[in-house]
C-alpha cells in the first residue's frame, strides 16, 4: 500500500468510527460484566499491572481494567473513541489512566 493510500486508509478509519463513537460507546455487549470478569480474569490483572488497551474505542474495557490496575493506557486511532472514553474514565472516577490518539503500527511504546 503505498503511503497516499494508506493515508487514505487511515482517514476512512477515522471518519467511520468517528460516526460509531456514540454507539459504540453503548453497545451492550462490550460492557456486559460476564464476558469482562472473564477477560480480566484471563489477563490475570492485580494492583501492580500496568495494561495497554490496543484500539481502546471508547475505553471501557481500559476503564474496567483501571479499577484493579496500577495504571492503564488506552490508545485509539480515533479522536471521538479517545473523547468518550475519556468521558467514561470522569464518569468513573479514574485517576490512574492515560489516552493517546495515534496508530500502532508501529507501536509507539516500549516493549512489555
Amino acid at each position: 500500500m503505498s503511503k497516499t493510500e494508506n493515508r487514505d486508509h487511515k482517514d476512512t478509519v477515522i471518519e467511520q468510527f468517528s460516526k460509531q463513537a456514540i454507539p459504540f460507546a453503548k453497545l451492550p455487549g462490550h460492557g456486559h460484566m460476564d464476558a469482562m470478569q472473564m477477560l480480566m480474569d484471563m489477563a490475570s490483572v492485580t494492583d501492580s499491572s500496568t495494561v495497554l488497551d490496543v484500539a481502546c474505542g471508547p475505553g471501557l474495557v481500559a476503564c474496567e481494567f483501571a479499577m484493579k490496575a496500577k495504571h492503564v493506557t488506552g490508545i485509539d486511532i480515533t479522536p471521538a473513541m479517545i473523547e468518550k472514553a475519556k468521558q467514561l474514565q470522569e464518569e468513573k472516577g479514574l485517576s490512574n489512566m492515560t489516552w493517546d490518539i495515534g496508530d500502532v503500527l508501529p507501536m509507539p511504546y516500549d516493549d512489555n
